[in-house]
């Protein structure tokens, strides 16, 4: 049974013309990828 919460979960959505534009989307990945690096970590294990 898994015990992760949806509220622990990093989710990149909603890239359309009506929602996250591309670039914003892009931003926040970036830096995700970034975070995950620096800390060798992905997922529930990363802190925030």
């Amino acid at each position: 049974m898994a015990t992760t919460v949806e509220a622990d979960r990093t989710c990149i959505s909603n890239i359309h013309q009506g929602g996250t534009p591309p670039v914003e989307a892009a931003a926040v990945i970036v830096d995700l990828a970034k975070r995950m690096l620096e800390q060798k970590a992905s997922g529930i294990n990363m802190t925030r």
